[in-house]
């Protein structure tokens, strides 16, 4: 006898609702076989629109002029005070000049942290791991690396610490290995101020080929490093992703300000002390006599015996090698130490500055070094403290900078020939 079926209602949800709701229509576009990687691809391109021609041209030049409008109105009020004038000197055209060359650069690095959190917050984020897992799963790592990653978009710091995380060591440490070779948010003021002066009329081009180069370099590095150090097989990958929704306007107000709040927080230590120091070796001999040519000064004569080592990369004038040095605390300084070389070699001009030590070939080589070696200090603690010992940091630090030099040299030696045609 045939058992007779239940007339009571499931009470469970029909999978066919749940198959037509918002989340599972908005996956057919965003996890589509084949629309996945280009949809990704355009909003990435967005991003970059957006957080360099839109907020660059109505947020950042705005702030610019503000700054040095007060700039010059604390330089007329220090005139008044009868201040000597080297300390006059040193608050305007070091302090000022370093510190307030990197807060113009606020807006822009606002935009693109709120991009960042847009995509974390709405969702989109893990299907970003998602769909590129299986691209991911050919460099040795899983689709879940691309969090970290993307973080390395803003910071270096807390994509390092994010990556220690990840459920296998391996991972880890892969995931660590590539996050060095991104363009984090602290380079941007150093793209921005040259492909402005050499790119001007294909800026977002070049921009999106600085950080494309980047990401292609540590594709590559992870793919060197999966078949010769990590030969283990991945783990098995399992997927929990939230249903899309709206971010809510107070926690992006939040993310945006926390992240902008330590850019400030930088700017007004590592930065401040950076840019008094930079001055005082340009304005002092190294006999510690006060001199108004800065070709005599403590930092010419470091960057001139250290000049030779980039002369294959185009750029071995001292006021480059200079600021490649100043880099090293942080990266902001490198575009702070352009501007406070200008006070005095170029009449306070930077475009006119970077004319002076660049040529078009040497400006692509200048910034992909900038882009490949050494990361800062905050990045090298952050890599030591993820591992657990120092020697990862140094390594790091090393092959970087190697990478960085060679990329550079091929980059000029190929641009000398390419722009010679032109």
């Amino acid at each position: 006898m045939k058992p007779k079926l239940c007339k009571k209602k499931h009470t469970q949800r029909n999978p066919r609702r749940i198959l037509c709701s918002k989340t599972i229509l908005a996956d057919r576009l965003f996890l589509n076989r084949y629309l996945a990687i280009p949809v990704f691809l355009i909003i990435l391109g967005g991003i970059f629109y957006f957080t360099f021609e839109i907020s660059e041209t109505y947020l950042t030049k705005p702030l610019a002029c503000l700054l040095r409008r007060l700039t010059d109105l604390l330089s007329l009020k220090l005139a008044s005070s009868g201040i000597p004038f080297w300390i006059h000197e040193l608050i305007i055209h070091g302090i000022c000049a370093g510190v307030g060359s990197i807060l113009s650069f606020l807006p822009t690095i606002a935009t693109l942290f709120f991009f960042l959190s847009l995509l974390e917050h709405s969702g989109y984020m893990d299907r970003a791991a998602r769909i590129l897992d299986r691209p991911m799963n050919q460099i040795g790592l899983s689709g879940k690396a691309i969090l970290p990653l993307v973080t390395g978009f803003g910071c270096s710091v807390p994509a390092i610490l994010a990556a220690g995380i990840l459920s296998s060591h391996r991972d880890q440490k892969l995931t660590i290995a590539m996050i060095p070779f991104l363009s984090c948010s602290a380079k941007l003021p150093i793209y921005l101020i040259l492909t402005q002066v050499f790119f001007s009329s294909h800026r977002v081009l070049a921009m999106l080929l600085i950080y494309l180069t980047g990401i292609l370099l540590a594709v590559c590095y992870a793919l060197l490093l999966s078949r010769i150090r990590f030969r283990t097989s991945l783990p098995l990958a399992t997927w929990h992703m939230a249903p899309y929704q709206i971010p809510r306007a107070k926690t992006i107000f939040r993310d945006v300000l926390q992240n902008s709040l330590g850019f400030v927080r930088k700017a007004f230590t590592v930065i401040l002390i950076a840019s008094a120091v930079i001055w005082i070796l340009q304005n002092f001999t190294p006999a510690l006599a006060m001199t108004s040519d800065s070709r005599e000064s403590m930092l010419a004569c470091l960057g001139r015996f250290l000049s030779p080592l980039f002369a294959p990369l185009g750029f071995d004038d001292w006021r480059a090698v200079s600021a490649v040095l100043t880099g090293l605390s942080a990266k902001e300084s490198v575009a702070g130490t352009f501007s406070i070389l200008a006070q005095t070699t170029a009449g306070g001009s930077v475009p006119r500055l970077l004319c002076d030590v660049f040529t078009p070939a040497s400006s692509c080589s200048f910034l992909v070094f900038c882009l490949l070696y050494a990361p800062c200090i905050a990045s090298l603690t952050a890599i030591r403290k993820t591992c657990g010992k120092w020697r990862y940091a140094v390594y790091t630090a090393l092959f970087q900078t190697a990478v960085a030099w060679g990329m550079g040299t091929v980059v000029y030696q190929t641009g000398r020939i390419v722009f010679g045609m032109l």
